[in-house]
């Protein structure tokens, strides 16, 4: 927690106030200000942030002319491995709305849906391949902003234009580490000052995230379950995995306390030549013990003193 002090020599030495302009403010006056200057510098870093998200729009389309396109396509009919690596091509240079648009001219013609569904096959390989590049380029980004741009850029898949716009901006060096910056001030200025904000904006990443690798890594140090495994799993199929676990293990552990405490009280009767104390702790462990720990008792016994686990079989009458 910071203190008076802490706040006023940030505000001095960052923010450019005088000591004599701090000295009568309270503390709850100084965090206000000190946090509406981190607010309004949040505010900041996000409207750069939208603003450089205006990216260059510019379609890098090749000359080949659309009107010509079907016939292409009736030409590599035949050559199916041809037919698909021209798809491929045009699916790089061309807006799929305008291909389609092409396309639908010739919904009659018998080639059509086999031509539909190349299509298809090669526009998600392409949109694929411009999510994985955008996730690579940014993957120094903080987690919980690299987390939350992959869902935007998820939403935008079918905008083919916008991802490429941002991928050819962010693989210039000088825009990808502006970036980076901004994301991580972001994150810092959220994390540090605004809690409250930092839950909103990243609410997602912390339930389906960082809830799912606290939760992985409770049941792994529980189980002999694999991480990788686990991480295929749901957030609810988590919980009621460690639920389960952390339940038998607490079952565990009691078992293992209670079969210790027999075993002890065991041990001072084992010369009881009257057999009054070992009868009464029979019948105690009768009660108390499961067919398993009973089996356990034995077998502990076997090991140590063989006539007395025959006395204890024969009194359970194994």
């Amino acid at each position: 927690m910071k203190t008076k002090e802490d706040y006023e020599h940030n505000l001095i030495k960052y923010h450019g106030f005088s000591e004599p302009n701090l000295n009568n403010k309270s503390y709850d006056e100084l965090r206000d200000l000190y946090e509406n200057i981190q607010k309004d510098r949040l505010e900041n870093i996000l409207e750069f942030m939208y603003e450089e998200s205006g990216l260059d729009r510019h379609d890098d389309s090749s000359d080949l002319e659309l009107a010509s396109l079907w016939k292409r396509l009736k030409e590599l009919y035949g050559k199916p491995e041809e037919c698909y690596k021209f798809l491929g091509s045009i699916v790089r240079k061309f807006e799929y709305e305008d291909i389609m648009e092409i396309l639908t001219l010739h919904v009659q013609d018998r080639i059509y849906k086999n031509i539909y569904r190349k299509l298809r096959v090669k526009f998600r390989e392409y949109q694929e391949e411009m999510l994985s590049e955008l996730e690579k380029i940014c993957k120094e980004f903080p987690e919980e902003e690299l987390y939350t741009l992959t869902k935007v850029f998820q939403l935008k898949r079918d905008d083919v234009k916008w991802l490429r716009a941002y991928i050819k901006t962010l693989k210039n060096g000088e825009n990808t580490q502006k970036a980076k910056y901004l994301a991580s001030m972001k994150h810092y200025t959220l994390e540090k000052y605004f809690e409250k904000s930092y839950d909103d904006e990243y609410s997602e990443y912390i339930t389906n995230v960082k809830v799912k690798k606290e939760l992985i890594d409770e049941i792994a140090s529980l189980t002999k379950y694999q991480k990788s495994e686990l991480f295929k799993k749901s957030v609810d199929d988590l919980r009621y995995i460690r639920e389960f676990e952390v339940k038998s293990n607490d079952d565990l552990i009691r078992e293992r306390r209670l079969l210790a405490s027999f075993i002890n009280r065991f041990d001072k009767v084992m010369y009881d030549s009257e057999n009054v104390k070992f009868n009464k702790l029979l019948s105690e462990a009768k009660d108390e013990l499961s067919e398993e720990l009973i089996g356990q008792l034995v077998s502990y016994y076997e090991g140590k003193d063989p006539e007395f686990a025959r006395k204890i079989k024969l009194g359970f009458s194994f």
